[in-house]
């Protein structure tokens, strides 16, 4: 079920925001699938290459040559030994996602390359230009310019078990290392790999056989299935509660009836499979049961007796937590009709997923412009001006991502439009109606209730620098500020945009031509 937002209007914000992550009711969760081996990535270099095509990404961008109004180069096509060096390092960043550096030869080899790829296409992109061609490199497994295969000497045994543990760290995401035997077993297979390919990329080619083995129910180079000994009690117990964890998302553990129960079962399932992966099989029967509305291997209903008022209370507080992300909780009133309701729900389907049931019912409320079990509109009576101005501040907040709040001559006009929207429809989404309205004006270039423009007084020139200074933040993700030069230059820009159009979105103009001029580099 989609969360339901009142009201939802077309949105046009300053800038893009995250998607917003819906929770899924239990009568879903029948469509979730039953997790098993992790799949084969091409993380960290290794075949990477082959699947990704350069981009130029401004994060890393060296950004040496100045940026002017008309887009025109400023600087020649020569850089220092410091300078190569940086691109250097950052194309490394990029390919292998800053997990490592260049060695000493790496780098010797590159910065001699990024100098002759800059006297031919100039210093601008030089880390996207040597990033592209790193990966070509990686792509035929090596991580030098000419792309020639590294030695093939064998290394040191703590190379080859570092790079063992590795592949286990990227294989169950850092949650567990091998053991003595595994060490052992996958060490010896390190070694023959590093004698045929080389040690480059050796982690990975190591993590690409280990992923082929656990799609076979094994840790082990040879994929022959672990021993179906039974594991010690604590060891049952903790598969369950990692089950449960994965369910819920670490937010409960198994009670003391459902450890039992499931430790049972655990029992019986690492008799038949062995206990590799028993908490990724516990979890799968877990999760046909939740999709029957039960927490217990056998998928039966749990009791319907009511449960006492605090959890009665503490399930409707938890699905407003879910409605609402966490931003507000049940008043006194709501509290009380919907505590009556959930004692209702839990007669009738029980207390598991209560708080789930009373979130699909509170979300159906929602969208019809109420927070009651019933649906009915609250009340329209004109909230306090201090309400008034906390839904005007909080839909400036949602409109620029918090960055901004508004001036007193906004607040005051969004303020009585606000009480002329309460009168109207009640004060339950006031500041959800406002953020609809100002997100309209903000498409029209104005940030009041009408939509008009604003005042096109030439701004103090501290404000225009301003406007220059975060339009570059913006353009190069804050790595660098404009020169002084570019800052004069953008600043006239600016007072002249600012005389056409206003100040209101002032930066993002500039941005806007400094992304143009920047593209014609």
């Amino acid at each position: 079920m989609t969360r339901i937002n009142q009201p939802s209007p077309a949105v046009i914000k300053s800038s893009t925001t995250a998607a917003q992550t819906v929770k899924t009711p239990v009568a879903a969760q029948a469509q979730v699938p039953t997790r098993t081996a992790r799949q084969a990535t091409t993380r960290d270099g290794f075949q990477k290459a082959a699947a990704t095509p350069m981009v130029l990404n401004p994060e890393f961008r060296a950004a040496v040559a100045e940026v002017l109004p008309g887009g025109e180069p400023s600087t020649g096509n020569t850089v220092t030994q410091q300078q190569a060096e940086a691109a250097v390092r950052d194309a490394f960043k990029q390919q292998f996602n800053g997990q490592r550096e260049p060695n000493a030869d790496q780098l010797a080899a590159w910065t001699a390359r990024a100098k002759e790829v800059a006297e031919k296409n100039g210093s601008e992109f030089l880390s996207e230009r040597l990033f592209s061609e790193l990966n070509a490199s990686v792509s035929k497994g090596s991580t030098y310019p000419t792309g020639d295969k590294v030695s093939t000497n064998t290394p040191a045994q703590h190379i080859l078990e570092a790079a063992v543990k590795d592949a286990f760290k990227q294989q169950f995401n850092g949650q567990r290392e091998p053991n003595a035997d595994q060490l052992a077993a996958w060490t010896a297979r390190a070694k023959e790999v590093a004698e045929k390919n080389g040690s480059e990329f050796l982690s990975e080619r190591l993590f690409s056989e280990l992923n082929a083995s656990v799609s076979k129910g094994s840790t082990y180079p040879t994929g022959d299935k672990v021993s179906t000994n039974t594991p010690a009690q604590h060891i049952l117990e903790a598969a369950v509660k990692d089950a449960f964890k994965q369910q819920f998302n670490g937010q409960r553990e198994p009670n003391a009836d459902q450890l039992a129960a499931w430790t049972a079962r655990a029992k019986e399932v690492a008799e038949k499979n062995g206990s590799e992966f028993l908490s990724e099989r516990l979890f799968s029967e877990l999760n046909a049961s939740v999709s029957k509305g039960s927490t217990y291997p056998t998928g039966d209903k749990v009791s319907t007796n009511t449960p006492a008022q605090h959890i009665l209370e503490a399930a409707v507080k938890d699905a407003f937590k879910q409605q609402f992300n966490g931003q507000r909780e049940p008043n006194a009133d709501q509290l009380a009709a919907w505590t009556a309701r959930a004692k209702e729900v839990a007669e009738k389907n029980g207390s598991e997923f209560l708080s789930e049931r009373l979130f699909s019912e509170l979300n159906a409320s929602v969208s019809k412009g109420s927070t009651y079990p019933t649906g009915d509109k609250v009340s329209t009576n004109t909230p306090a001006q201090h309400i008034l101005e906390a839904a005007v501040k909080d839909a400036f907040k949602q409109q620029f991502n918090g960055q901004r709040e508004p001036n007193a001559d906004q607040l005051a006009a969004w303020t009585a439009r606000a009480k002329e929207v309460a009168e109207k429809n009640g004060s339950e989404f006031l500041s959800e109606r406002l953020f609809s309205e100002l997100n309209a004006s903000v498409s029209k270039g104005s940030t009041y209730p009408t939509g008009d423009k604003v005042s096109t007084n030439t701004p103090a020139q501290h404000i225009l620098e301003a406007a220059v200074k975060d339009a570059f933040k913006q353009q190069f993700n804050g790595k660098r500020e404009p020169t002084a030069n570019e800052l004069a230059k953008w600043s006239a820009r600016a007072k002249d945009m600012a005389a056409q159009f206003g100040s209101e979105f002032l930066a993002e103009r500039i941005f806007s031509e400094l992304n143009k001029a920047v593209s014609k580099k």
